[in-house]
């Protein structure tokens, strides 16, 4: 966590590297997100280079991890922005922390297809930081909109009708799909991808 003013640097590594060469490079300066930055958020999620300020409250509700975090005191030199502590989380894409706060701070219509993209957000996110309530939905979406018997296959004639059609007309899903039921641990989605 940085202060918002603090330029950040990164070493530059070269094929002649040495300790004693230390050339530096800035590294892009965090922007607040414009969808999810709200001004009574009381907690600042720092993701690759984008920040998110968000209520400790929705985020304990929703997390087990959150909760804990946020019971365990503050170092003195924990550096904040506009009184709110800044955390940052390491792994994770701002892309899939949009998407996410997107099912936590819904904005469409409830009978909108989801895509793809959302739907691996939310289920890498809320397997990595226990948002159990948004797997489970995740989870039962995806089981829906892949087959997994012969019946339930010949039955799904429209192809990838079930995710919204900005994933299913434009790229093939399969690869992904293989991919994130490995990563999440859903073996049960692997059939159709095959």
């Amino acid at each position: 966590p940085l202060m918002e003013d603090a330029p950040r640097t990164k070493r530059r590594r070269t094929d002649t590297d040495t300790d004693a060469e230390t050339e530096t490079e800035p590294e892009t300066p965090p922007t607040r997100s414009t969808e999810y930055w709200f001004d009574d958020g009381n907690i600042i999620l720092e993701v690759e280079s984008t920040q998110f300020r968000l209520m400790k409250s929705i985020l304990s509700k929703h997390s087990s991890v959150f909760r804990e975090m946020f019971t365990m005191p503050l170092p003195a030199d924990e550096p904040t922005i506009e009184n709110c502590p800044v955390v940052v989380l390491s792994g994770d894409t701002a892309q899939d922390w949009t998407l996410f706060l997107g099912a936590i701070f819904p904005k469409s219509h409830p009978g909108e297809l989801p895509t793809f993209s959302l739907l691996a957000a939310i289920l890498r996110l809320s397997k990595k930081y226990d948002f159990p309530l948004f797997r489970q939905k995740c989870v039962r979406r995806l089981r829906e909109a892949c087959p997994t018997s012969l019946k339930d296959y010949n039955d799904f004639s429209k192809g990838w009708k079930s995710f919204n059609s900005i994933d299913s007309e434009n790229q093939d899903i399969r690869l992904p799909l293989i991919s994130l039921a490995r990563e999440a641990g859903l073996p049960s989605l692997l059939p159709l991808s095959y």
